[in-house]
């Protein structure tokens, strides 16, 4: 099967992350299998390999790009494909909120070349470059907090998320308050603890996207020239998507179950940014042991 990249219009096909997240998290494949199923048919996922079917111009062109990914993959190999696509693109990771960067790590993580090129493809129509400015700070959270009495200032909660993004990235105040922490690739974790802590807070869907997408750039590092500037523009550019939220937080929530007791419970998930959310938090915890990282993933079997 050959499966569209996107559905209902624009919304991300998740079903190929979903089946590899599950896969790393344990699940039995007869279980991936009924998962996958009832993805397929509730999102009416559309195979693009069916003659039977006439393709729209955006899933034409993933199909061409597809091929002709496939075809330098194995005639360059996938390091050397993915390290001129990465660097050529390193200002657009955060393009459809993050989509394209996470589809290209979860192909990486299954290592399989069919996987990648399409995720290659689909990053190459969607992608869009955001190169932004900042200072290194040593308190994240206190110039976090001054953005976001910035954001509240916005008239824009009954705004898209697009609309949102728009206005909180063309305010003149926060362009300029733009910030990244003291030498962030050596000390990532701090950026996952902040990313989380306020997921936590806010329980927000897009910080979600934020944190899934600091996984997937964790996986991707290694094809990076200059590791420090992608790290720090990516800080940068979650930060425009973190402010998308009005930040009226949510009632703290403090279970802290263990990772491997929530595990037994992931074939009951369903919804593909769950299972997704789900990895990273345990890919992040087995790495740096972060307390609130628990209480991200508790939350995730709570709701």
């Amino acid at each position: 099967m050959f499966l569209c990249s996107i559905y209902s219009g624009g919304l991300t096909n998740h079903l190929p992350m979903v089946i590899t997240a599950l896969r790393l998290l344990g699940v039995e494949d007869s279980k991936i299998e009924v998962i996958s199923e009832e993805y397929v048919e509730h999102k009416n996922i559309v195979d693009l390999s069916n003659s039977g079917i006439d393709n729209d111009s955006f899933s034409d062109e993933y199909i061409r790009l597809t091929n002709f990914f496939l075809s330098e993959i194995k005639y360059k190999s996938v390091e050397t494909v993915l390290t001129t696509m990465l660097n050529k693109n390193k200002y657009a990771l955060n393009s459809g909120l993050f989509h394209g960067l996470i589809r290209i790590a979860y192909g990486y993580m299954e290592n399989d070349d069919l996987l990648i090129a399409q995720a290659l493809a689909y990053f190459e129509l969607i992608k869009q470059d955001l190169k932004l400015e900042g200072i290194p700070v040593e308190d994240i959270y206190q110039s976090f907090e001054k953005l976001v009495e910035v954001r509240k200032e916005l008239d824009v909660n009954d705004k898209s998320f697009g609309e949102k993004m728009e206005a909180v990235q063309k305010n003149k105040t926060i362009q300029e308050n733009l910030f990244y922490p003291i030498d962030l690739v050596k000390h990532k974790e701090v950026a996952v603890e902040f990313f989380v802590k306020y997921f936590n807070k806010t329980e927000d869907f897009f910080i979600l996207h934020v944190i899934t997408g600091y996984h997937a750039l964790h996986i991707l590092s290694q094809f990076f020239d200059n590791e420090e500037e992608v790290f720090q523009n990516f800080f940068m550019q979650s930060q425009i998507v973190m402010l998308g939220n009005g930040h009226d937080n949510h009632e703290e929530y403090t279970e802290k179950r263990n990772f491997k007791e929530l595990n037994k419970q992931t074939s009951t998930l369903r919804d593909a940014h769950d299972i997704k959310l789900f990895l990273s938090l345990c890919y992040f915890y087995e790495r740096y042991e972060i307390e609130e990282l628990k209480i991200a993933a508790n939350l995730i079997f709570t709701t």
